[in-house]
């Protein structure tokens, strides 16, 4: 949390009208968000670039 990926998400949600309140962040390192993606346990990732 406070990374800038954290801070472009919550920007670009609530720039497309997005209640923050309603969504739940969970910090991952890219490897345990792409396994939570492939196991249906995560809706969406905003990773960097490597």
């Amino acid at each position: 949390m406070g990374s800038i990926q954290d801070i472009v998400l919550k920007k670009w949600l609530k720039d497309h009208g997005v209640d923050l309140s309603k969504v739940k962040m969970i910090p991952l390192d890219p490897g345990d968000a792409t396994i939570a993606m492939s196991t249906g346990k995560l809706d969406g990732a905003f990773l960097p670039h490597p």
